[in-house]
């Protein structure tokens, strides 16, 4: 019994049955969950700290509660609902309770008033956070929505002292192929071409052997007509020289080469510098040049300087990597906890649109008062959100007032649902 009893409780009813199974054991889930049950209930000292947060059975069907000791840090229980009663029900056994965790829902914060008025509530910093960045989305979205075009903001003034284009490139480079447009080939597409090549080779062998077309054909099981054009050609299926149509690139060309060998190899780099020179076409055009020229072309050790770097680089290149919605995250955290060139496409975000200007300053005061445990700017946090113009914000606002004692405790207590939250995935 002591055995099962120890695997069960190190493992589960089914993985448990499994182990003991492979140590020589038989025995079934059931019994090993019944030895669990028959584990003697340990006394618990008076609790005076707890925090409450829901878990799922399953996920969107049936909840239930856990209770943990916040200062032990165990799970004190588990409740099979997630409701007022079952909550108020199991608050009213323990009046020793000073403090309650709890998340910003309303079932365990009227348990709680109900049972333990005198008990102070602690809202927990991350459901204030997740709440906040639920209210900065949308405003996100219409700011991300009016940023003008990284195509005509990325440059704003070229120097006034350019030396002209080279005529030549510096160094003599291979003949560039470009990359083919289109979608790679799938596993599929890639076996038939396999079969083409082989069969092209196929061809050219028995050629080589002075056979005929018909004869060629008849044998590989192949129409005459495409044996004679591969004999024709001379090259494989797929590979037929595509001709090279003039370009918008073309006059930048020389420039780039000469660059390259340079050593400057970064194509937003490259990209800004032609354009100062007049380049108005995309910068995925560049880049695909590129990186045709990198498998042609050496690397060079080092990078000279170059205007580039007197170029106002706003750093609106991410938003194609990016989303409004990622840029939420980039408003709450820490600056020291970004990347450089997240922090300079925050920059970018503020310099060129007012209204994220405006949120990411409340945002990131707030945060601030999160990471610091500064509880006592609520007030003055409060007031300055009063006087924007922006509503997601102020109704974040007017939730935070209806539960004020709860949330500036949470700004200021040690006391959070950390621990109640790593229990909940647990259990899940």
């Amino acid at each position: 019994n002591r055995v099962l009893r120890t695997i069960g409780l190190a493992t589960c009813g089914r993985l448990g049955a499994r182990l003991a199974a492979r140590l020589g054991i038989l025995t079934s889930w059931r019994t090993i969950i019944r030895r669990i049950l028959g584990e003697p209930t340990p006394s618990l000292t008076p609790v005076t700290h707890v925090g409450i947060d829901d878990f799922a059975f399953r996920r969107g069907h049936r909840y239930g509660s856990v209770v943990v000791d916040l200062d032990q840090r165990i799970i004190l229980d588990l409740l099979a609902e997630r409701t007022v009663e079952r909550a108020a029900e199991w608050l009213r056994v323990h009046p020793e309770i000073v403090l309650v965790s709890r998340d910003r829902g309303g079932a365990y914060a009227a348990a709680a008033q109900q049972v333990l008025p005198q008990a102070q509530q602690v809202a927990d910093c991350f459901h204030l956070v997740k709440n906040l960045l639920e209210a900065i989305e949308p405003v996100v979205i219409r700011g991300w929505t009016t940023l003008p075009s990284p195509d005509t903001i990325l440059v704003r003034e070229a120097p006034s002292h350019l030396s002209p284009l080279p005529s030549a490139p510096a160094a003599p480079v291979p003949p560039v192929e470009w990359p083919r447009r289109g979608r790679p080939r799938t596993a599929v597409a890639q076996a038939h071409y396999a079969a083409k090549l082989n069969q092209f080779a196929q061809v050219m062998a028995l050629a080589e052997q002075q056979i005929s077309v018909k004869a060629i054909a008849a044998t590989l099981g192949l129409p005459p007509r495409t044996v004679n054009r591969w004999l024709q050609n001379g090259h494989s299926p797929g590979s037929v020289p595509r001709r090279r149509y003039p370009s918008i690139l073309d006059p930048f060309l020389p420039y780039l080469h000469q660059r390259w060998h340079q050593g400057c190899q970064e194509g937003t780099i490259l990209w800004r510098e032609i354009q100062a020179y007049g380049y108005t076409g995309s910068r995925q055009n560049v880049y695909r040049y590129l990186a045709a020229l990198h498998q042609v072309a050496p690397r060079a050790p080092h990078v000279p300087p170059s205007f580039a770097t007197e170029l106002p680089a706003l750093g609106f290149d991410f938003l194609e990597e990016y989303s409004a919605r990622d840029a939420r995250w980039w408003f709450i955290r820490s600056p020291q906890r970004l990347s450089h060139r997240i922090r300079q496409a925050v920059e970018a975000l503020c310099e060129v649109s007012p209204l994220l200007r405006e949120v990411y300053g409340l945002v990131q005061s707030f945060g601030e008062m999160v990471r610091t445990r500064q509880g006592e700017q609520l007030d003055t946090w409060l007031a300055e959100v009063d006087r924007c113009a922006i509503p997601e914000l102020r109704r974040f606002a007017q939730g935070i007032r209806t539960d004020y004692a709860a949330v500036r405790a949470g700004l200021t207590e040690v006391y959070s649902n950390d621990y109640v939250a790593y229990c909940t995935s647990s259990l899940e």
